[in-house]
């Protein structure tokens, strides 16, 4: 087969590298391998020649260029009860004299034998020989060959001798081998989650991990579910946190004790019930407890073999406790009694992460949340949610092999001391399954976060920061703020968003429902760097929770910016933020609000009270009365305007408002400056009466606006009246100030009279006031005593007034010289302090009021 040396003095069939595949390691002859005698069941054992994958009928050894070497599948043979099961080497190349098939002298072959379930915990030994199936004699291959056979490979001392022709080939010596025959292995099936979907922090697959979430607020059922392939075992899962400082299980004495001891800082058991001194004891930072410390998680096991409470599975009986220890086992030990064994076992892992139960995730309620400062937004974080660290809790299937079988099926030593504790498990000769660990992931969705000033983000003043009643609080319409905005104001307001997830990445959005109003803009969410996150970290003995982790965007901020316009005065808008985080593990699996592009969290609303500036006149005196003005005293009244828009919050971002007259206003009259006070604008009418205004009326209407024209002009009082007034200026009366004399008053008002009449007038006492004049020696004293507001905002100064004369009533068919003549006076005189008379024709018979100042002549005047 293939040599080139038959026939010569080269040894038969010498390797060659020209010879293909399997061919350089052949002899020319067949080879058979089969069971050795006594050490077969024909029935369950077969023995098959390997082929290349690529192409099943032909023969390998070994893979090469084309061919993958392969096992051929056992169901392919088929052999009787009497069969020896055999592999033979295959004949697939021709023989270089005859041209006929040339068997391949090497086989490989795959051994397969199905063991019954009875087997189980046995050893089983199988042996193999191989042999020269034609049991050939030596010479038949060719006499004329034994030269070179003689020159390589027989002892030369024995060339000379005769060659046997009954010399035949040999079977080889027996392999045997010992089977160790093991039982099925339990295993976990649906609806268990076992996806590979678990990484750690370096991002690398953890083999045999499953993540699984729970969501805050929605609880968590985590079925558990094994069987195995043998029928009649029955099985039992046990699931633990392994993960776990045991100090929490200790007296608080020997705790005190073994202060020495690294503790695990918050990672407590998953389905212990600590409380009390026993989670505080766990080292929590400070800030990662926010003042509101963590308890444990409460976690539960429902269903079969619940019960189980430690991983011993039996007790000793030879012991009066019933407490589980440890000892040496036998085949024939029987089960602890807290065990549970079925055929299809199930146990539920329910968990139900909840702020209210502080039972991994609570909301901060530190009474030091920090104060707003727009230059380090990151310390605003009251009202932060915190999760404690992730929980891994693990699960290995037992079944009952050993018990039945009364053998060691599994291993007989499953703990020995090279193992990690965390890797032990209790089969004790039992069959189990791989250990498969599942990652309870906190997962809670990113919260708006303040200031103890409730600034970023806004909260109204009735919502509590450090209740921890709050913890459990979702903001509604309850926590929402109402802010008041001006026309043409500029307003800017940052929301702040945290998750407690730390890994996770924050958005915030502007919702599209209401949407923001006409002219509001928003800025793109940004990031907010934290170094004082809390989360989970690798510790010397213990996985801890440290308070320093780094966050790039588990916390970000986003400002909207409006300034309304003039068509929005007097409208609310509310508009509305929604924060979202990067993380998908909540999605179906119960909030509505956890979708595959991330959960979204609490929303939070401003309601924009766009303020219309809304005027009315707050008047001391009536509009319409008639203001009674003096010639020489300051007529002076507030035009008061009150803004029910004014917010008392900022004074200076209110609106401005003007008062004006609407028409010119009296000669030398004025209005001050406008003043604000509590939202209540203001300016004074001043105004003194001028000799030659005796007897004058002048009408002053006023009218009020805000400076941005937002609202139409306010020209009426609440009550429907123009905010107009008349100011009469009284004839015969003049002010004048104390100290001033007789002769100094006469020589001001151009009076045609002496002091001595003056006195006469204002000498004695009228209607209840003193004497003005009361001083021989000409010196005017005393003080205007007001008798009604009028009376004040006539002569606002309060001056002493005095009389020239008496007011007459004209009656029909008198005349200016009549009158003269009648008190002893002149025309000149009379149109002199009555100045709003010009001629006969300013006279309404039983009308006109006439100032007349008598006796100011010394004889009698006769009319011409």
């Amino acid at each position: 087969f293939g040599c080139s040396t038959i026939g010569t003095d080269e040894p038969p069939c010498f390797p060659t590298d020209q010879m293909p595949g399997d061919a350089t390691y052949e002899s020319s002859d067949v080879v058979v391998i089969e069971m050795a005698p006594g050490w077969y069941n024909a029935s369950r054992i077969r023995l098959t020649p390997a082929h290349c994958l690529e192409d099943r009928s032909k023969i390998c050894i070994r893979s090469f260029e084309g061919c993958t070497c392969t096992g051929t599948n056992p169901a392919e043979q088929h052999l009787s009860d009497r069969d020896v099961p055999t592999c033979q080497s295959a004949a697939d190349t021709h023989d270089v004299d005859t041209g006929g098939p040339f068997p391949h002298g090497a086989v490989k072959c795959f051994y397969n034998e199905t063991f019954p379930e009875e087997d189980a915990g046995k050893n089983q030994v199988r042996c193999f020989e191989a042999k020269d199936p034609h049991n050939d004699y030596i010479g038949i291959i060719n006499k004329e060959f034994w030269p070179t056979i003689d020159k390589y490979y027989r002892n030369p001392l024995q060339a000379s001798q005769p060659r046997p022709e009954t010399h035949r080939t040999c079977k080889s010596t027996p392999l045997c081998i010992r089977i160790t025959v093991t039982s099925h292995e339990p295993h976990f099936v649906d609806p268990t989650p076992m996806e590979a979907n678990s990484y750690d922090d370096l991002g690398q697959l953890v083999e045999g991990q499953t993540d699984v979430p729970a969501c805050e607020g929605y609880p968590l059922q985590l079925p558990i579910v094994a069987q195995d392939g043998d029928a009649e075992d029955l099985l039992r899962i046990y699931v633990e946190d392994k993960a776990f400082s045991q100090l929490g299980l200790m007296s608080s004495d020997l705790r005190l004790a073994l202060l020495d001891l690294p503790a695990s800082s918050g990672n407590l058991d998953f389905f212990a019930n600590w409380t009390g001194d026993d989670v505080a004891f766990q080292g929590f930072p400070g800030s990662c407890s926010a003042g509101n410390s963590f308890n444990s998680y409460f976690a539960q096991k429902e269903g079969d073999n619940s019960g189980q409470l430690n991983i011993l599975p039996g007790i000793d009986t030879n012991s009066l406790t019933t407490t589980p220890i440890a000892r040496y086992y036998t085949v024939n030990s029987e089960y602890g009694g807290d065990l549970e064994q079925v055929a299809l076992p199930r146990v539920d892992i329910l968990f139900h992460l909840n702020a209210m139960e502080k039972n991994g995730v609570l909301r901060r309620h530190d009474s030091t949340c920090s104060a707003f400062d727009p230059n380090s937004v990151e310390h605003n974080n009251c009202l932060e949610k915190l999760v404690n660290m992730d929980q891994v809790i693990c699960g290995v299937v037992y079944d009952n092999s050993r018990y039945r079988r009364k053998r060691w099926v599994g291993a007989t030593d499953p703990n020995g001391d090279h193992l990690p504790k965390d890797m032990r498990d209790h089969s004790n000769g039992d069959m189990a399954s791989p250990r498969h660990c599942w990652r309870i992931q906190m997962q809670s969705p990113p919260v708006f976060v303040t200031d103890s000033s409730r600034i970023a983000t806004p909260f109204p003043d009735t919502w509590d920061l450090y209740n921890s009643d709050n913890s459990h609080l979702e903001l509604n319409e309850d926590g929402y703020v109402e802010r008041s905005i001006l026309i043409g104001q500029t307003a800017q307001y940052t929301f702040i968003a945290q998750d407690p997830n730390v890994r996770d990445t924050v958005q915030i959005f502007i919702t599209d429902d209401p949407g923001m109003p006409a002219g509001m803009s928003a800025g793109r969410t940004e990031c907010i760097r934290r170094e004082d996150m809390c989360a989970a970290v690798e510790g010397e003995q213990y996985v801890n929770m440290s308070n320093t982790v780094v966050s790039h965007c588990s916390k970000a901020k986003l400002t909207i910016t409006w300034s309304p316009l003039k068509d929005q005065a007097g409208s609310v808008h509310r508009v509305c933020a929604i924060a979202k985080d990067s993380s998908t593990a909540c999605a179906g699996m119960g909030p509505p609000l956890a979708t595959s592009v991330g959960w979204y969290g609490e929303r939070q609303c401003i309601d924009f009270n766009v303020l219309a500036p809304t005027l009315s006149f707050e008047l001391d005196i009536q509009p319409m009365d008639d203001i009674e003005s003096y010639v020489g005293c300051m007529t002076r009244f507030g035009v008061k305007v009150r803004d029910g828009s004014w917010q008392p919050s900022v004074p200076e971002d209110n609106y401005a408002i003007s008062i004006t007259a609407m028409e010119d206003l009296p000669p030398g009259a004025s209005l001050t400056a406008t003043t604000v006070v509590g939202g209540v604008h203001a300016r004074d009418f001043t105004w003194i009466p001028a000799k030659g205004t005796e007897g004058a009326t002048y009408k002053v209407c006023f009218v009020a606006q805000d400076a941005l024209q937002t609202m139409p002009p306010l020209t009426t009082t609440p009550d429907g009246a123009q905010a107009c007034w008349n100011m009469v200026v009284q004839r015969c009366r003049y002010c004048i100030r104390g100290g001033e004399t007789l002769h100094y008053v006469m020589k001001t008002y151009a009076m045609d009279t002496n002091w001595l009449r003056l006195w006469l007038h204002n000498g004695n006492e009228l209607d209840g006031e003193p004497a003005v004049i009361d001083n021989p020696d000409l010196i005017v004293r005393g003080e205007h005593n007001a008798t009604n507001p009028i009376d004040e905002v006539g002569n606002s100064e309060g001056l002493p007034l005095i009389y020239v004369g008496p007011v007459y009533r004209h009656k029909k068919g008198e005349t200016l010289d009549s009158l003269a003549v009648r008190f002893r006076t002149t025309v000149r005189t009379l149109l002199s302090v009555n100045p709003d008379i010009m001629s006969e024709e300013d006279i309404k018979d039983g009308e006109s009021e006439i100032c007349i100042v008598p006796c100011s002549q010394r004889r009698a005047v006769t009319s011409t």
